[in-house]
């Protein structure tokens, strides 16, 4: 959460520049994928509709409130903005959430694996990576089982079956960064399945 030592289009700022990053690191592509930022208890700033991260600007940018309705911006708030808003009213500590493409973890996500943390760092940072089974994006079914999956505060990461990964940090940049870890860790969990095989 960000409070008032720093102003709404700072918060603006940061998303975009988080956003780009996401599209040049491969993690989306298109108009994949949405990004959230929770202002306070009562607005949110989320990633408009049929926009892309390779060349997001403000006017991408809603203002939300808590119950969808956009406060600021022209346009339509991305078609998950349901299970966003849900994360944030069941963790009070979500300040971001990221629903974004990855290769390596969409590939395990595509074809219902779970991601194993072989590393330190995946087992020390990232935590229980949840596989959410596969329901229609933007339907309420959807909305539910996020939530179910989110329950438990520990909880960073899950994969949406056959669909991509769902990614919450405290900030943007906590939400970023263990967006890369996910995607590091199905890289490495792939590779070493890959070397095993002697393939």
């Amino acid at each position: 959460m960000y409070g008032a030592d720093m102003l709404a289009d700072d918060v603006r700022r940061c998303l975009i520049e988080v956003c780009r990053s996401i599209y040049l690191r491969g993690f989306v592509s298109a108009t994949g994928g949405n990004l959230s930022v929770k202002l306070d208890g009562e607005y949110f700033l989320i990633t408009r509709s049929g926009s892309s991260f390779k060349d997001l600007s403000d006017k991408d940018v809603l203002t939300i409130d808590q119950n969808g309705k956009v406060v600021k911006g022209a346009g339509l708030p991305s078609i998950e903005t349901p299970i966003h808003l849900a994360l944030y009213k069941t963790r009070p500590d979500i300040g971001s959430v990221i629903h974004a493409h990855p290769p390596y973890a969409t590939a395990f996500a595509a074809t219902s694996r779970p991601i194993p943390r072989i590393t330190v760092q995946a087992s020390e940072l990232l935590g229980e990576v949840k596989l959410i089974r596969y329901e229609h994006p933007g339907s309420e079914a959807l909305t539910k089982l996020c939530v179910k999956a989110f329950m438990e505060d520990d909880v960073r990461c899950a994969l949406l079956e056959s669909h991509g990964v769902l990614v919450v940090g405290r900030n943007l940049w906590e939400a970023y960064n263990n967006l890369d870890l996910l995607e590091e860790t199905a890289k490495i969990a792939y590779l070493s399945l890959v070397l095993k095989r002697g393939i």
